[in-house]
């Protein structure tokens, strides 16, 4: 899943995806403060995600870097770095679905006042699915048996890996197809500056091509860190677009880092 679309190239950092993987399992709850000692350390010790609390704010520091080629799909045309401040804030719609499930709308502000939005939907185990972004999608799998596309599965299993096929839909018609596998590995030790956090490594990859001129295949690989009892603690993504298959045109790095919360997260060990 992308967590920017906006590229700096233009002197901007995307928001609408940014929102569904920083916040998108992050949970209250757990005892203890936001400060640990550098000795000590926030354990995983539950594999399940947390449900999403409406007036959390999470914060993290973003980089990216954007580079266009020539048609030789690997010679740099323009280049530009950018950074950002990013804060996450969660609010919850009415929206009750049968299922189970419950929309959740984000907006990420940053410290320039942007705004970027972004929809999601979280089943009664935990698992986090994709719904619709400021693009305007609606995303469904391609048997249509979910109301979005699952990018966090809840509880995290060493290990595992899973391998959705999807379509983008966009006013009733399927626009884009796409191919995504998600690849849970085991836990690592990621420094914040809360102290260190035990976190699930996930890497999601998703392959996707218009459905109608299939001209452009874009490829995001996108590995993130996750605490269970307190969310997405680092991501790494980057984004490739190739013209008919086989020639990249454009490439986009970006890193988002935990920094700071205003909720009550597990204490440090």
């Amino acid at each position: 899943m992308k967590i920017r679309t906006t590229s700096i190239l233009a002197n901007s950092i995307g928001t609408s995806c940014l929102v569904f993987l920083l916040v998108a399992c992050g949970g209250g709850g757990g005892s203890g403060s936001g400060t640990v000692t550098p000795n000590t350390v926030i354990r995983a010790d539950n594999s399940t995600l947390r449900t999403i609390s409406s007036g959390e704010i999470v914060t993290y520091n973003l980089t990216q870097t954007d580079e266009s080629y020539d048609w030789d799909g690997t010679t740099v045309i323009e280049s530009s770095t950018g950074s950002s401040t990013v804060d996450i804030n969660y609010s919850s719609s009415n929206l009750a679905l049968a299922d189970g499930t419950r929309l959740t709308a984000q907006v990420a502000a940053y410290g320039d006042g942007t705004l970027g939005t972004a929809q999601i939907l979280q089943l009664s185990n935990g698992t986090i699915l994709d719904y619709q972004d400021d693009e305007g999608f609606d995303y469904f799998d391609i048997d249509n048996q979910q109301y979005g596309i699952p990018f966090l599965i809840s509880p995290l299993v060493s290990s595992t890996t899973t391998t959705i096929n999807y379509n983008k839909v966009s006013g009733g018609n399927a626009v884009r197809v796409g191919v995504r596998v998600l690849s849970i590995g085991g836990i690592e030790l990621v420094d914040t500056p809360l102290g260190g956090i035990e976190a699930y490594k996930v890497t999601s990859r998703d392959t996707e091509e218009d459905t109608f001129i299939p001209v452009t295949t874009d490829v995001s690989t996108t590995t993130y860190w996750v605490n269970p009892e307190i969310g997405i603690v680092k991501i790494l993504e980057i984004d490739e677009s190739y013209l008919f298959g086989s020639t990249r045109a454009t490439k986009s790095e970006t890193l988002a880092t935990f920094t700071s919360v205003n909720f009550v997260i597990p204490a440090a060990e």
